[in-house]
């Protein structure tokens, strides 16, 4: 690799900015950025800042830059989120596709994060490779990431790396690739952690892995402070483009989707798809049948060795998932003086956030323009959005902002006006008078309906976020009570995400007095900072230091299992999309946490969670002692397939023992 810009910053960062550089060379790059990050309570206790963390976020050619968040697995809404760093620095490895000219890297800063400094270079041959390597000590903090850009994916990876013993403790690795653990096939004990210093006592191992799927993410977090000797990263600048199958209950209220053999309802069904499951976009823009109310436009797609035709509205393709978009909505309000909760709610009621829905009359994407706003955004603010632009995220929310910013300066204190503003946006400003009170009787009656629904619609999120907002102020002066009793009473905790200011939470399960004297107290709260999306964040103390974890979905039962061989599991369900996911969390006296019980299936693959998965106790053979079984149903009321899984005691896992496909049983 040819290093071509740098630039050192060693800087506490006070503002947002932009860092300007030249290409002389098209071609993939290299973008090395180290920085740092503190915790809300670091910052609390300083008194730089009360209850706010710092936080760093980039984007290269104004392309947000965060790698995919597959099923399941929260990833960091920030590169540099300091509740995760605690002032440990991070380097992240952004490879992206620059063209010859200028280009820039824009800093979104949160607080005051630290900026050590930039580094670019030129990747040659389509290999990254990165030599003696060595984090500042850590305590299971990130240490490096490697994102892959639009157009950029990762084809293999080599680690060559050691792990030691010091004094009382070992040095481990942690290699997460999109979202997914790398388990150490060795060691039963820290099967988490690839590396293991009690396994490997100095000595170097090596991982290797071709990906069959395209890859955008690699996190590798660290404890302790071990080496690595050499990263091979082979990358491809033709990469396949990956979608989600995402079913959204405020969609359609089902459990799959089906892929068809031509993009049309009444086409043969190839197969059923359920959220989740990855699919590779062959082709990303199909004009097939009108959907009423969701798009004419289809994904053509493969599964496996199966190829068919999905409709856009049940699929998310990577960096155009539903809380990215809902991010970009708010951050383009902000910036052109917008009340970002309305742009937001006003695209939930147009879209549902779906880049590629049409409506009857063709209102196209995310903020449903139609070809009249298009040519007003053309001659008013010199903002054109071609034809082959319809469906760019960027382009219809940026022109969907700029029409609603000008509709509302343009009623900016008429009467009715918040009402208006939503009957121009949606009648047209020609038929919205400006004085005078609101009349909707001079539209046609089908217009008058649509103007009334989507009032309604706003109306009614409006006033759920203002109500939210009056309990988050309860809720931020209960916290701030609450922080101060801490110090006097370890039993309690409290949600630490850094900004409560901007997230609805509320306390769903406590258990204070757990089977294991070590483990003091769980708290299970629901963590809402988006519309339809919720977070599970599980508190917990251990010897008086608080953690937490953050599952994905709304927090709908919380248990231990409660048997006397398995007292220390702790069961959590959550509502994901249209189903019930199931976690299992039991206690690990040797490192004095808590870890997920995995799922192994009778392939060998490990899995942290179940679809629908509820828990029964029932006998052993010999009559005493008593089996703690877990069941899987693809539909907790209609079982059509289903998994048996009992508890291994050796391997402190669910193993799987029958599986059922309608009548047929599978297995032994």
């Amino acid at each position: 690799m040819k290093r071509v810009y740098t630039r050192a910053y060693n800087k506490s960062l006070e503002r947002s900015f932009d860092d300007h550089f030249e290409i002389e060379t098209e071609g993939a790059y290299l973008v090395e950025i180290t920085a740092s990050a503190q915790s809300w309570w670091q910052n609390s206790k300083t008194g730089r800042s009360f209850l706010n963390k710092d936080s760093l976020t980039v984007k290269i050619n104004s392309k947000e830059i965060t790698g995919i968040s597959r099923k399941r697995k929260l990833l960091a809404d920030d590169l540099w989120n300091g509740n995760v760093l605690k002032s440990a620095d991070q380097t992240a490895y952004v490879i992206v596709y620059l063209k010859k000219g200028n280009a820039l890297i824009s800093f979104k800063v949160h607080g005051a994060p630290f900026l050590n400094g930039v580094n670019i270079y030129l990747i040659r041959d389509s290999k990254v490779l990165l030599e003696k390597l060595s984090p500042s000590r850590r305590e299971r903090i990130p240490w490096l990431v490697f994102l892959a850009s639009e157009g950029i994916s990762f084809q293999s990876i080599s680690i060559d790396a050691k792990a030691d013993v010091s004094g009382n403790d070992d040095e481990d690795l942690q290699l997460i690739i999109d979202g997914n653990k790398q388990y150490n096939p060795n060691n039963n004990t820290h099967r988490e952690w690839y590396w293991c210093g009690y396994a490997l006592h100095g000595s170097s191992s090596i991982f290797k892995r071709d990906f069959d799927i395209t890859s955008s993410r690699i996190d590798i977090i660290v404890d302790g402070s071990p080496h690595i000797t050499k990263l091979s990263l082979d990358i491809s600048t033709d990469a396949q483009l990956i979608g989600t199958v995402a079913l959204y209950k405020d969609i359609e209220e089902t459990d799959f989707v089906r892929m068809r053999e031509e993009p049309k309802t009444d086409a043969r069904e190839v197969m059923r798809l359920k959220t989740g499951d990855v699919v590779e976009i062959l082709e990303r823009i199909v004009v097939g049948e009108k959907v009423l109310n969701k798009s004419n436009i289809w994904h053509k797609v493969k599964y496996g060795d199966i190829v068919g035709y999905i409709l856009s509205t049940f699929i998310e393709i990577r960096g155009e998932e539903r809380e990215r978009i809902i991010d970009k909505i708010r951050e383009s309000a902000r910036t052109n003086s917008i009340d970002e909760n309305i742009a937001v709610t006003l695209a939930g009621c147009e879209s549902h956030y779906k880049p590629y829905a049409v409506s009857y009359t063709d209102a196209l994407s995310i903020f449903q323009l139609t070809g009249i706003a298009r040519e007003d955004l053309a001659k008013r603010f010199n903002y054109e959005i071609r034809e082959v632009d319809s469906f760019d995220v960027d382009r219809n929310i940026e022109g969907g902002i700029r029409y609603l910013k000008w509709i509302v300066e343009s009623y900016r204190g008429s009467a009715d006006a918040d009402k208006k503003i939503l009957a121009a946006w949606n009648a047209g400003t020609s038929l919205i008078p400006i004085k005078g009170r609101l009349n909707l009787d001079k539209l046609t009656p089908i217009k008058k309906s649509e103007v009334e629904q989507l009032i309604g619609c706003v109306g009614k999120n409006k006033r759920k976020k203002a109500w939210r907002f009056i309990a988050s102020l309860c809720i931020g002066f209960l916290l701030f009570i609450g922080v101060s009793v801490f110090a006097l009473n370890e039993q309690y905790i409290f949600p630490s995400a850094g900004s409560i200011d901007k997230k609805d939470v509320s306390l769903k399960f406590a258990f204070y007095r757990t089977a294991n004297d070590s483990l003091e107290s769980i708290l299970v709260y629901e963590v809402s900072e988006k519309p339809f999306m919720a977070t599970s964040s599980i508190q917990y103390v251990v010897h008086g230091e608080k953690r937490h974890i953050d599952l994905v979905g709304f927090p709908v039962n919380a248990s231990f299992l409660g048997s006397p061989y398995l007292n220390e599991i702790f069961f959590i369900a959550r509502e994901e999309g249209h189903q019930i996911t199931t976690s299992l969390l039991r206690y690990d006296r040797e490192r004095s946490d808590l870890v997920f019980v995995p799922f192994i299936s009778a392939e060998g693959v490990e899995s942290t969670d179940i679809c629908c998965g509820y828990v029964t106790h029932e006998p052993r053979d010999n009559g005493v002692e008593y089996n703690v079984v877990m069941y899987e149903n693809d539909n907790l009321f209609n079982p059509a397939h289903g998994t048996r899984y009992e508890y291994d005691y050796n391997r402190h896992a669910y193993v799987e023992k029958v599986r059922w496909i309608r009548s047929r049983v599978v297995g032994n």
